[in-house]
């Protein structure tokens, strides 16, 4: 089943090299540096070949709405058929809105989930949407 993925924080390359290495299970620094041994080789071309038969659509564009979301996973499921699964990264770099005050991107973000959750219904599959977490609540008493 095709895979659309948003994301909004990292290129496509970039995002590509990652999803290479984890499959092909090759450490990343090896990946950026070139150093690869005869077996890290081998791993990253069977990777590739697996990655390049999947259907997966990257779209890296920066600050998409929900309503941008929609119109282009509509788009995606037009030329590839249902998608089985949709990925926004990351939802805090999504376009919804003023969000001044932390109270405000709360609803911002309430109501971009919402708009993700009808995008699931509509398209009838599930989506991921990644989230980072503020390290500042850890140090709460």
């Amino acid at each position: 089943m095709p895979v659309t993925i948003f994301s909004m924080e990292m290129g496509q390359q970039q995002l590509v090299t990652r999803m290479v290495g984890s499959q092909g299970r090759v450490d990343q620094t090896k990946m950026r540096t070139g150093q690869l041994s005869d077996d890290d080789w081998s791993r990253v071309a069977e990777a590739v070949d697996k990655l390049g038969k999947a259907r997966i659509a990257i779209d890296e564009s920066p600050g998409l709405s929900p309503g941008e979301v929609r119109a282009r996973a509509r788009r995606q499921a037009r030329v590839s058929g249902k998608p089985g699964l949709i990925v926004i990264d990351y939802l805090q770099l999504m376009a919804g809105g003023d969000a001044a005050s932390d109270e405000n991107r709360a609803t911002v973000l309430g109501d971009i989930s919402r708009g993700l959750k009808g995008l699931a219904k509509e398209l009838q599959c599930p989506v991921l949407a990644l989230s980072q977490l503020n390290r500042a609540v850890e140090q709460r008493n």
